[in-house]
């Protein structure tokens, strides 16, 4: 059986509920404590509303000077592997999909497409020649001249083909056909560079699964 308690006397309440005037006191100081908390996070929210102008990637609009220097010029990558029959058999490639909802596409608006020739006398006499080094030639020696996207890679007949998007086409241009006149050169290749400011030559590859 359950025995009903007695109310407790003011003697057994805690101290601080005791006096009326502790009540308004503690009622006040938990107001006054609340509203410090809110003003913080106001201040905290638009100081990181601040950052967010700049640094935010949904916000396609940023100071692009400022913003190209960041880290987050360059998404984490998320490569996708694929194969696809290009008539004479099956290829393989890579995407990366961390592209296909970047925000600042408008900023690189040009496609650079090259083809890569490993079937000619200069690659063949470079036995340890491979995909990796010819991809990592690229994407590291085009970073240096301005911001550039290497999207994907497919492998073809004769070697190659790479789709990237850069921020300034003449300095490219001049650096690739340097590069492509060197006799020094480790491989052979051609390239192409057109205005897509949306990106519209990769949507393709960007749904692949």
């Amino acid at each position: 059986m359950f025995h009903k308690r007695p109310a407790p006397s003011r003697k057994t309440l805690p101290a601080m509920f005791r006096q009326q005037h502790d009540i308004k006191t503690i009622i006040i100081i938990s107001l006054t404590t609340l509203l410090t908390s809110c003003s913080s996070a106001d201040k905290k929210a638009n100081d990181m509303g601040l950052l967010d102008s700049l640094f935010n990637k949904s916000d396609k609009n940023v100071d692009w000077d400022k913003f190209r220097t960041t880290d987050s010029i360059y998404p984490q990558n998320s490569i996708s592997v694929f194969t696809v029959d290009n008539g004479n058999g099956i290829a393989t490639g890579w995407v990366d999909k961390s592209y296909s909802n970047y925000s600042y596409k408008k900023y690189c608006p040009f496609n650079l497409h090259i083809t890569v020739d490993l079937t000619d006398k200069i690659a063949e006499s470079n036995l340890d020649l491979d995909m990796g080094t010819i991809e990592d030639f690229f994407i590291d020696e085009l970073k240096k001249i301005c911001v550039s996207h290497m999207v994907s890679r497919v492998a073809t007949d004769t070697g190659m083909e790479i789709e990237m998007y850069i921020e300034k086409p003449d300095p490219i241009k001049e650096f690739l056909s340097k590069s492509n006149a060197d006799p020094k050169r480790l491989f052979s290749f051609t390239y192409s560079i057109a205005d897509d400011p949306k990106w519209d030559n990769i949507k393709q590859l960007m749904k692949i699964k």
